[in-house]
């Protein structure tokens, strides 16, 4: 009778055991599954260049940002690549959640992790205001079929204003940086792109006219007047106006170790600069 009673006794500290060595491989599998969501060139795929996330998350993200000295680049890098490139309401954003993944992705995947968050640097780290007027309205039309010059994804958002007037509402640069390009192009009218000192390209297209003197090489410091909203583009005349209506057209893009230029979602930056506005007073 106690050999029966020490048996079951042994049994079932096995199964327990066994219960327990499978909970640790499970963990440790999802652990290594996010962990992988770290590939080479992750910053050219598809999920990284959607920037998925909802406007709760964002503002909780804001939120730590603001109170503690982690920067909005390195929670992306943290959390996307934990969450497989997407962040919803209902996930664990804590300070505490993003020390523990931030040193797992050191531990393993250091030199990826390093690229990524570079990457994300380069879209969030030199934003600073809103491009033009608070009224204006938008939504995430990133990627939405455009069919002028073959059909082709949308690059960019289109922020529309509360009327349909080119030349009255302001453009600001968002960041500080250098004139890379500007003058007319077929698809984008008079545009200016400015390269910011983390390395992203923030474009501003469509304008009606620029701000004087403004050309290739000059430096502006955020809040910079760039030019004013228009209709101009989808013509090969430059000055061409009237194919569509009054908007900027806004697209960040990135440089990578494949690509010179990858256009990423730049919907959620609008959404994180929308209380950063600005007024010109010599026109609004």
């Amino acid at each position: 009778m106690k050999n029966k009673i020490q048996y079951k006794i042994q049994f079932l500290l096995g199964i327990l055991l066994l219960a327990l060595l499978c909970s640790i491989g499970e963990e440790q599998m999802l652990i290594q599954g996010r962990i992988h969501n770290l590939k080479v060139n992750a910053n050219e795929s598809a999920a990284f260049r959607e920037q998925d996330i909802s406007a709760n998350a964002l503002s909780r993200m804001q939120k730590i940002s603001a109170e503690t000295s982690i920067s909005m680049c390195d929670l992306l890098a943290v959390w996307m690549t934990e969450y497989n490139f997407r962040l919803t309401d209902d996930l664990d954003l804590s300070e505490e959640n993003y020390r523990i993944w931030q040193a797992r992705l050191n531990d393993h995947r250091d030199v990826l992790y390093r690229e990524l968050s570079s990457s994300y640097a380069a879209i969030w780290d030199d934003i600073q205001y809103f491009p033009t007027d608070p009224n204006v309205t938008y939504e995430n039309t990133w990627m939405f079929e455009r069919s002028y010059g073959g059909n082709r994804g949308h690059e960019g958002v289109d922020l529309m204003p509360p009327e349909n007037i080119r030349g009255y509402y302001p453009i600001f640069s968002m960041t500080d940086g250098t004139v890379e390009k500007i003058g007319w192009l077929e698809k984008g009218g008079y545009r200016i792109g400015i390269r910011s000192p983390s390395g992203g390209y923030f474009y501003y297209a469509h304008l009606s006219s620029y701000a004087e003197e403004l050309k290739e090489g000059d430096t502006v410091s955020a809040g910079t007047l760039l030019g004013y909203m228009g209709d101009t583009g989808y013509s090969k005349v430059p000055g061409t106006t009237g194919n569509f209506d009054v908007h900027l057209h806004f697209g960040i893009y990135i440089k990578t170790e494949q690509q010179e230029e990858v256009s990423v979602n730049p919907y959620p930056v609008l959404l994180y600069l929308k209380e950063q506005t600005l007024k010109y007073k010599g026109h609004l």
